[in-house]
């Protein structure tokens, strides 16, 4: 199947985009006129259901490993070299900058950028913050958002935190980083999470939640109360 032939109303077709071919998703057969372009929506996986640009896609199989590429005789010539490597120097995973550094109106301390660098060389993407009182884990904590932000387009921030800490946390994001964040309860993250899942849409939010508003000691699926369905939804 060639470039020019593969048809967007078709469903369930295995695309790829053009500038970044590590991003693949599946056709839905959904397709829409738009300033005189085409637009194809594609499901990339995650209920991650958008449009894009007929132009910007291009078909393609499964992904081939490395083995039979070289067995096949099959390799790249230098401008795929270097697309590869503007690609990646774009994306910033070739360099060590702190793209979270003077981005807050925050005093620098050299200590608050050590959970960063941990997070960024963690295995697993997880990292336990235990400083002391008063050395700045919030701080330390959204930088490591904003590197997110930066190096993996994350858009979504939830944080669970003990009631009496909701309002601190929501006004240190706000004077801090100039962020809009929300103080939500539990139904208003299951109904976020209910239509997220349903739709797909890509909703960007910073959500504050209380520890106590979402626990429950009760899974059972089948009781219709809020914290039970979150729960069982988790």
């Amino acid at each position: 199947m060639t470039e020019q032939s593969w048809n967007p109303a078709n469903p369930n077709q295995l695309v790829r985009l053009k500038r970044n071919p590590g991003k693949r998703g599946v056709t839905t057969g959904e397709t829409k006129e738009s300033a005189g372009r085409l637009l194809v929506r594609v499901n990339f996986g995650l209920n991650e259901k958008t449009y894009k640009s007929y132009d910007q896609l291009e078909p393609c199989g499964e992904p081939e490993e490395i083995r039979d590429l070289l067995k096949a005789g099959r390799f790249g010539n230098p401008a795929d070299l270097r697309r590869i490597l503007t690609f990646e120097k774009v994306k910033g995973n070739l360099t060590n900058i702190f793209y979270s550094m003077k981005s807050s109106n925050t005093d620098f301390y050299a200590h608050q950028f050590k959970p960063v660098l941990k997070f960024l060389d963690s295995p697993v993407g997880r990292l336990l913050i235990a400083d002391e009182v008063g050395l700045g884990k919030t701080i330390e904590s959204v930088y490591i958002w904003k590197e997110l932000q930066a190096r993996e387009d994350a858009r979504r921030l939830l944080i669970v935190c003990p009631a009496m800490l909701r309002d601190k946390w929501l006004n240190d994001i706000k004077e801090r980083f100039n962020y809009d964040a929300k103080i939500v309860d539990v139904k208003e993250l299951l109904e976020t999470s209910k239509s997220f899942l349903q739709r797909g849409n890509p909703h960007t939010f910073i959500y504050i939640s209380s520890l106590e508003g979402l626990r429950t000691k009760n899974w059972d699926k089948d009781i219709k109360k809020d914290k039970e369905e979150f729960a069982s939804l988790l």
